[in-house]
C-alpha cells in the first residue's frame, strides 16, 4: 500500500516540473523571409548569409543561387558553407531550346 500511495504521489508531482524544463517557443519574434527574385539575387543571398544564424532569417531560392558563384567574378556569399537547406518547396523542370538548324546533338 505504502508503494502504490508513493507512485501516485511521484505522478503528481512530475507533471509540475515538465513547463519549465520545455524549450521557448519558437517564434518568439517576427521571422523574416528573403525573396531575392529576380534583381537583387545576389545581394539579398550576401544579406542572408551574414544574417546571425538563428531561424529568423529564412531565404527562398532557386537554382540561380548555385551557378551565380561560376557567373560571377565574386559573390558575397558561399552557397555550400553559408547556408543550410530546410526544406524542399516546389519543382520546376529546366528546358533547354535550340534551333533545329543548330548541329547540337
Amino acid at each position: 500500500m505504502a508503494a502504490v500511495l508513493r507512485f501516485l504521489l511521484a505522478a503528481m508531482l512530475l507533471p509540475g516540473g515538465v513547463p519549465a524544463a520545455s524549450a521557448q517557443a519558437y517564434p518568439n519574434r517576427p521571422v523574416r523571409v528573403v525573396v531575392g527574385f529576380p534583381a537583387g539575387g545576389n545581394i539579398a543571398s550576401g544579406q542572408v548569409a551574414h544574417a546571425t544564424p538563428d531561424g529568423y532569417t529564412i531565404m527562398a531560392i532557386s537554382t540561380g543561387f548555385v551557378v551565380n558563384p561560376s557567373l560571377y567574378a565574386k559573390v558575397p556569399y558561399d552557397p555550400v558553407k553559408d547556408f543550410a537547406a530546410v526544406t524542399l518547396v516546389a519543382v520546376s523542370p529546366n528546358v533547354v531550346v535550340v534551333n533545329p538548324q543548330v548541329p547540337a546533338q
